[in-house]
């Protein structure tokens, strides 16, 4: 099998297996593990992305353009914001919540809907800032490689936001169908993003 064809193979069934654990359907389904569920789902979504990459830098890399300063430049400007917007959306979120450790409390209850600090200016920062981080590695090492993980993942990534809303609304009912309203899904209106 072509090793292009297998790369994306790979990258398509590991996002298929990460959504799939983020339904409300297997998760009820593996009830038994619900203390754990979180923790277990970001071990392995961790361990997934990281022998993905393993993978990736097997492949010898062809080049669809040479590398020089100037596209370093390029490329490190948007991984750069990337990493600043997703440091910046951590300050919203729990990260206990976010990494399953709260989970593991007796007295956990699901965290209420949140809309302050960068979530004022943009409804999904973290797909934003992982947006930034492939399109810059890519423009980085433009590698045919990369070309596949960027363009598999920037197809992964606004699929699922649609089904992430979906489960959203359910759970919040208007107030979150009057939040997707008022803020931007993904390209905020302002630089006031970064204040």
């Amino acid at each position: 099998m072509n090793k292009y064809i297998l790369l994306i193979f790979c990258w398509i069934a590991y996002y298929i297996f990460h959504s799939l654990f983020a339904t409300d359907f297997l998760k009820n389904r593996l009830r038994f593990l619900k203390k754990y569920y979180r923790l277990l789902y970001n071990i392995i979504s961790v361990l997934g992305i990281l022998a993905l990459l393993l993978y990736t830098a097997t492949i010898p890399p062809e080049w669809l353009f040479s590398s020089n300063s100037v596209t370093k430049f390029f490329g490190l400007m948007p991984t750069t914001y990337g990493i600043l917007i997703i440091k910046k959306s951590f300050k919203s979120y729990s990260m206990k919540d976010f990494l399953g450790a709260a989970h593991l409390k007796s007295n956990y209850k699901e965290e209420s809907f949140v809309s302050n600090g960068i979530l004022k200016h943009i409804r999904h920062p973290l797909y934003l800032g992982t947006l930034l981080i492939i399109c810059g590695f890519f423009i980085f090492s433009p590698s045919i490689s990369n070309l596949i993980i960027m363009l598999v993942s920037i197809s992964y990534i606004f699929i699922g936001i649609y089904f992430e809303e979906k489960k959203l609304v359910n759970m919040y009912g208007k107030q979150y169908q009057d939040y997707k309203k008022e803020v931007p899904m993904i390209l905020p209106k302002s630089i006031k993003i970064f204040s």
